[in-house]
């Protein structure tokens, strides 16, 4: 649910690297998301909702919430899922300080892994990897 948006939004503000794997989709829906926003010389915090967070409607996100947990067809609700991931990294990458800041101190890598069904139904990660970003060469 929103809670994995939470979770991002914060790691977005701490500048910390994150491996989560969403297990529902639906719950939470009344959380809030912080989020970094650049002013003219620093950076705040601003509290905003799911819908504004993903950039999407809300009744489109409540639609894609749906088909994620949908039963009994695995391929429509995992396309869901690599959607709805792919939204959330999205907006990891635009509100994390390296894509904020003129010249970052980080590299952020996102990507999405999966793990064998075997062990879990819910088996899509969002992977977002913190490195440092390389000094200028001397001139």
């Amino acid at each position: 649910g929103v809670l994995t948006d939470v979770a991002l939004g914060h790691a977005t503000c701490m500048n910390a690297s994150f491996v989560i794997c969403p297990c529902c989709f639906c719950s939470y829906p009344y959380l809030f998301v912080s989020a970094l926003k650049q002013n003219e010389k620093s950076y705040k915090s601003e509290r905003m909702q799911a819908p504004e967070w993903l950039d999407i409607d809300s009744s489109d996100l409540n639609q894609l919430r749906k088909l994620c947990e949908i039963q009994g067809d695995r391929s429509l609700a995992l396309e869901a899922i690599h959607s709805l991931c792919a939204l959330r990294l999205n907006a990891v990458s635009k509100r994390h300080i390296s894509s904020l800041s003129s010249t970052p101190l980080v590299n952020l890598n996102l990507s999405l892994k999966m793990f064998p069904e075997k062990f879990s139904s819910r088996n899509i990660c969002m992977v977002g990897e913190l490195s440092h970003a390389r000094d200028p060469d001397p001139i």
